[in-house]
């Protein structure tokens, strides 16, 4: 990526695992997509996801700005500025206001884009915390930035006392 776009900068946005799990089991992609019907291939994916971010954290010569999306849905403005100065771009007041842009959006998401910034779907997992553990029992402890420490040993103890297939 760096021999193709010398002067790229890559933002990599984090959020809690267990959401971005949830999130995707419960939208309505096709049957064949077999990595969104199954917890466990889903924290598979956010597992893979999270060591290519870091190989290419360690290997790039490109400047990688990571974000955690918590913070930038609770605290929007100085998040949002971090990343307007990464990007070597002057400040605007409408980067705030996204949602009013009048533009199409076609992603599963598109419903939100054009909403202002929320937290509601901060923590959703919770309400699906006992169904959980087949992504618990795969998810690497670096998936998420902030994990509690009850999180992170659970996930350890639970992927221990889980016999393999």
């Amino acid at each position: 990526m760096s021999l193709l776009f010398p002067q790229a900068r890559v933002i990599w946005c984090r959020r809690d695992p267990r959401d971005i799990a949830v999130s995707v089991y419960g939208e309505n992609f096709a049957l064949d997509e077999r990595l969104a019907n199954d917890l466990g291939d889903i924290g598979h994916y956010i597992n893979f996801q999270t060591r290519l971010m870091r190989h290419w954290q360690a290997t790039l010569s490109l400047p990688i700005l990571e974000l955690v999306y918590e913070d930038l849905a609770t605290c929007p403005e100085p998040q949002a500025r971090r990343i307007v100065d990464f990007a070597g771009l002057p400040w605007h007041s409408a980067c705030l206001e996204f949602h009013k842009n009048e533009r199409g959006v076609q992603t599963p998401s598109r419903w939100q884009v054009k909403q202002p910034i929320y937290t509601r779907s901060i923590g959703r997992w919770k309400h699906y915390q006992e169904h959980l553990a087949p992504l618990m029992q795969v998810l690497e402890p670096d998936t998420y930035p902030v994990w509690s420490a009850s999180d992170a040993a659970r996930a350890t103890q639970d992927q221990a006392t889980t016999p393999s297939a």
